[in-house]
């Protein structure tokens, strides 16, 4: 029941997130800024509204936080400007999400109801972990998506860009 309970929590946060940063407002912002300058300001609005609550973060764990996040925002938006569709970032967002709180840990700070594990962080270092804050606080994340933006910018023969099409449907 918990799970279901997460599942039915996590659907609706990644579809209004979605809707918020990637939907109508990101896609008049690439019609009126550019591909990248709609990326750039919804990045950084998608980054502030992660900023940890009640997670405690120091200086190298905040400062991953912001980069993953912020990341995170250019490979949706990415994925969104080369598909024409808001799906494939919704079912990231939610899979993302639901894995992190299945295998126990944070998600963006928070911690709902208990995952399938629990994961012993020992005295590592938060940069690292993700510690209370989520995997995507941590270093190996930040990683990770530096390889899938590099993949995507390589792969991109000439994405699709919103500023010549009209908006996606949501």
């Amino acid at each position: 029941v918990l799970q279901l309970k997460f599942i039915v929590m996590a659907l609706g946060g990644a579809l209004f997130e979605e809707l918020l940063f990637r939907g109508y407002a990101f896609q008049r912002a690439v019609q009126a800024m550019g591909r990248w300058g709609a990326i750039a300001a919804f990045g950084l609005l998608f980054s502030l509204a992660h900023m940890p609550g009640g997670a405690e973060l120091d200086a190298p764990m905040l400062l991953v936080a912001v980069a993953g996040l912020f990341l995170d925002c250019v490979i949706q938006s990415l994925i969104l400007l080369r598909t024409g569709s808001l799906a494939l970032p919704f079912g990231l967002h939610f899979a993302w999400n639901w894995l992190q709180q299945a295998l126990g840990f944070g998600v963006s700070g928070t911690t709902t109801i208990p995952g399938w594990f629990r994961p012993e962080l020992g005295d590592h270092p938060g940069w690292l972990t993700g510690g209370a804050y989520g995997l995507e606080a941590s270093m190996p994340a930040l990683v990770v998506q530096v390889g899938l933006l590099t993949w995507l910018l390589r792969t991109a023969p000439s994405a699709p860009s919103l500023a010549k099409h009209p908006p996606v449907p949501v």
